[in-house]
This record gives structure tokens, sequence and C-alpha cells, in this order.
């Protein structure tokens, strides 16, 4: 394998080919971190070059350092790691995966994108022999295909799988979503920043209540009540979430949801104090209610025990 030498290269010399992009789905937009710590400390991390057979040269991988280069620091050559001409694919891949994971392991969408790139110049076998443990951890051929569907994801979702905002779980489940239902879930978990946990239940309670009416997650959403909230200028972005799940969860179980205030009403008549809890079995599986007293202290406890092992000896609760 020959190693990639260290060269001063003419920025006008780069031809801007995209064949060995892993990062297709950021655009052109640049990094603000990234343009300030080019500007502090310039390019720490040399980009990696691909000789030509007319002189010039390729981006394997540092597009936007290359970009800063020329925006930030306005040079008109750059420290370059250059692979020499006619190095075989499979070494241009080892170091576009050696270049790019040197600061932290390839995200979800970047492993897709490279796996799809190596299917260019090798078999499903050789992509198996060479990078899927490494990548994966796994070197099973099946990995192919599943990492080739999180390329059809729309490029605004990958960007959030890329940066882990969508987990790569949750992006397989999207998939099976027409493109209009996972574009608005995904948009509506990005507005309101919501953490993974609250992802998953938003999407499995929007997907069933869409499954069980026949109709599309986009239509519930468009629902009077949830659009009241969606639209409401006084509420912050947590408490519209917590009101969206609630009302989603209400429409997902009406029953439960019939019971519970039902329940609510009838512990409201008992006008226990403050200091008083009482809940019900989950989902009202059982009859079963539970009652909690709050004491300031063990001693208000023991002062309060032989009145309350009286009080349940005479209502049946306790036989001693």
């Amino acid at each position: 394998m020959s190693r990639p030498e260290f060269s001063i290269v003419r920025l006008d010399c780069i031809a801007d080919a995209r064949r060995w992009n892993i990062h297709p789905f950021l655009g052109v937009e640049f990094p603000v971190s990234l343009s300030q710590s080019i500007g502090k400390t310039g390019i720490l991390h040399p980009p990696l070059l691909l000789e030509l057979a007319d002189g010039g040269f390729e981006i394997i991988d540092g597009r936007k350092r290359l970009q800063a280069a020329r925006k930030i620091l306005a040079l008109n050559e750059c420290p370059c790691l250059v692979v020499p001409l006619a190095t075989p694919p499979q070494d241009v891949l080892s170091f576009l995966l050696a270049s790019q994971g040197c600061c932290a392991p390839l995200s979800p969408m970047e492993t897709a994108y490279f796996l799809k790139i190596c299917g260019d110049y090798l078999t499903s076998e050789e992509i198996a022999q060479l990078f899927l443990f490494s990548l994966t951890g796994r070197n099973s051929i099946s990995l192919l295909a599943r990492y080739n569907r999180l390329l059809t994801l729309e490029y605004s979702l990958q960007n959030h799988v890329h940066h882990r905002f969508i987990s790569e779980v949750l992006a397989f489940e999207l998939l099976r979503l027409k493109a209009d239902d996972r574009i608005q879930l995904a948009d509506l978990f990005s507005d309101f920043q919501m953490g993974g946990g609250k992802q998953r239940r938003f999407f499995s309670l929007a997907r069933d209540i869409a499954m069980r009416r026949e109709t599309s997650i986009t239509a519930i959403l468009a629902l009077p009540p949830l659009q009241e909230i969606l639209q409401h200028r006084q509420m912050n972005a947590p408490q519209k979430v917590q009101n969206l799940l609630a009302i989603l969860q209400q429409m997902a179980t009406p029953s439960v949801y019939g019971d519970d205030q039902s329940f609510k009403v009838r512990v409201s008549a008992l006008a226990l104090p403050p200091s008083c809890t009482v809940v019900h079995s989950q989902a009202f599986e059982t009859d079963e209610v539970c009652l909690s007293i709050k004491f300031e202290n063990f001693k208000q406890l023991r002062m309060a025990s032989a009145a309350l092992l009286e009080m349940l000896k005479n209502v049946g609760v306790s036989d001693k």
C-alpha cells in the first residue's frame, strides 16, 4: 500500500469530485464551529487528495477544510496529504476511512455512504472482509442492504441521523412511513428539540392512532386540538410537547383517559388533605388503589400508627 505523501497543493488544481464524498446531505453551509477553529488555529488536519493523471487532484476527504482555506484563510495553496496516482480503490477507501474516523467513529449516515462507495469498486464479500467489522462490529453482508436503506431518507432527515439527533433505530422506523409523515415528524422533533425518549413516544402514539383511524400522521397532526397547541403563543416548547403527548395519549387510549378523569373526580370528592395521595392500578387493570400518606418525620408516623392500624382493621384491610 502506497502511503499518502505530504505536499503543498495549489487550490485551483483541486477538483471538487463527488465520488468519494460521504457527506452529500450537508450541503454548502459552513459550520460556525469549524470556521472559528480554523480562523484561530489554521488547518491542523490536512485534507486528503487523490493525484490524477492530468496532474490535478480530487478531494477524498476534507472538503470543508479546503473551503475554509479559500474563504477564511484566503489561501491560494494548502498543505495536503496526497494519495499517489493509480492507488487501488480499496486502498483509497482505507485512507478515507482512516482520515474521517481519526477524530470520531463514523456516523450512521457516513457509514451508509461509505459502504455505497465501496460497492462501486468491491464485491459484497470484499466489503464485508475489509470494512464491515471495523465499522459496525459485525461482518454480515446483510448489513449492506440495511445501511443502503438509510440513503433513501430525505437529506434533512439524513442530517438529523448524521448528527445523532434522530437515532439510527428510529430512522428505520420512520422509513416505514410515507415521506410526508416522516418529514413532518422530523420537523416537529427538531422544532421542539425533543430528546430521544419523547421522539419515540410521540412517534409510537402518532403512528398507532393513524393506523387505527386508517389515515396519515399528517392528517392527525392537523386536527384542531393538536393545532391549537402547535399555534399557541404563550406555551414554551416543553409545555407544547407535554400537552401534545397528553392529547395523543388520550386519542390512543380514550377509555383509559375517561376512566382516569372519573377517578380524579372521585378522589377529589374524598376531600383528603394534601399529605395524602391516591393512585390507581396500571391502566385500571385491577380495582386496587393505593393510598400514600406523607408524614413530616418518623415520630409523627409512630404517633399515628395505632389509630391507623385500628382503622385498617375496622375496614378489613388488616387482620392485626
